[in-house]
């Protein structure tokens, strides 16, 4: 990875708001409270902070979060049974009305020509079928 890599993904606006700002906004509480414990009688931990910010500390802490993330999302897709829009797409999930789920299903097969499979193919072969959604 280049520097120019490292660059662009700071500077992307995908990545500082899908990475930077929650991290961000989680680490907020603790440099607050260090910053009142601590802020006024040790210039040593701002100077240590600057130069961590500096070299680098924001893009680690993103991909820090990124990788935290993603590893909370597979627990969370294995604990709801899948990933939420291969739920709603599903036939056996009863949250979208079966008459609109047929409208989903023809536009999306439509815009990426491919079939969807029907609730009877879905109930003999379900692995397939999510595999489809």
């Amino acid at each position: 990875m280049t520097l120019d890599d490292i660059v662009a993904k700071v500077t992307d606006p995908y990545d500082r708001q899908a990475r930077l700002y929650p991290a961000l906004l989680c680490l907020l509480p603790l440099i607050a409270l260090t910053a009142l414990l601590y802020g006024s009688t040790v210039s040593a931990l701002t100077g240590v902070v600057s130069l961590a910010v500096s070299c680098g500390g924001l893009f680690l802490m993103t991909n820090i979060c990124r990788e935290m993330g993603k590893r909370l999302e597979e627990r969370l897709f294995r604990q709801w049974g899948g990933k939420p829009t291969t739920q709603l797409l599903c036939h056996r999930d009863g949250i979208i009305d079966s008459v609109s789920k047929r409208r989903y299903h023809a536009f999306l097969a439509a815009k990426i020509n491919t079939l969807f499979p029907n609730a009877e193919q879905e109930k003999l072969d379900p692995t397939e079928a999510d595999e489809a959604y």
